[in-house]
Parts: structure tokens; sequence; C-alpha cells
């Protein structure tokens, strides 16, 4: 039972801090209005954001070792709701409400409650820093929310 345990890293500092953000952000898919996206949209958009996030994350915290999630050398379960489902469902609700007459409302809305999110990481002990620091998270939301995702939106809407 031990082993069990230890793969998915139950005993790090504030992993119920990710889980219960993710699970807070499910229910806000599931329930809201679809306004923007629809079922397809949503199940896109899951799927590429959280690719894309396992693969930023690989680089930047494992070979530039930028942070630490949970225990360090340990892939568990608040890695997989922190890294696939938190920034998945944020793209997900951030393109749902997004027009273009509320764009730079949504913008630094979001980038503000993803500050919150990782700030709340970081006090939960869950987020640790190494080679990262604030800067790089602020530029990282812009370009995810400011370009990426519209760009992405795009090209699901061409179809």
């Amino acid at each position: 039972m031990e082993s069990i345990t230890d793969r998915l890293d139950l005993r790090s500092d504030g992993i119920w801090y990710p889980i219960a953000v993710a699970i807070l952000l499910v229910l806000i898919v599931l329930f809201m209005r679809k306004r923007e996206m629809n079922w397809r949209h949503i199940y896109f958009t899951f799927g590429i954001v959280g690719t894309m996030t396992w693969v930023i994350d690989m680089i930047v915290a494992v070979f530039f070792h930028g942070y630490i999630l949970g225990r360090d050398h340990v892939i568990g379960l608040g890695d997989l709701f922190g890294v696939t489902l938190i920034p998945s469902f944020l793209a997900i609700i951030f393109l749902n409400y997004r027009t273009p007459s509320n764009k730079w409302l949504m913008l630094i809305l979001f980038i503000l409650l993803s500050l919150l999110i990782e700030g709340g990481a970081m006090a939960q002990g869950y987020f640790r820093q190494r080679n990262w620091n604030l800067f790089y998270s602020v530029l990282g939301y812009v370009v995810v929310f400011g370009w990426l995702l519209p760009l992405h939106k795009r090209i699901m809407d061409a179809d």
C-alpha cells in the first residue's frame, strides 16, 4: 500500500490544492453556459492544451530545473490535476467567455486568475521555484491567453 501512495505522491505538501482547484474548474466547465465553445471545441482544447502543458512542463521543470511540483523527481496525482486539468479547463473557460468586445478584460482577468492559482500552489508548498520567477509566468500567460488560445479558437472555427 505504501508503494501506491508513493507513486501517487499523496504525501506532498499542498497536494489537496491542485486537486481542489481542478475539481472546481471541472464543475464550472460542466455547468457553464456554452457561449463560444461547443463540446467538440472543448474536446479539442482539452487535448491540445493538456498535451502542450505536459511538453512545456517537462522542458521547463525537468530539463531547465525551473520549478518543482510536489516532491522532486516524482510525478503523481497532483501533477495530473495541476498540469493537465487546471490549464486545460482554464483555457476552455477563457475561450468560452472571450469575445472581440471583451478580449482585453478577459486577458487581464485570466492572467490574474492564473497568477492567483500559481500563488496559491506556492503558498501551500506544492509549487516551488528554482530557476523561475514571476516575470516568466506573466510572460507565459500573456502569450497563451493573448495569442495562442485565440489562434487555437480561430483554427477550430475555420472548419
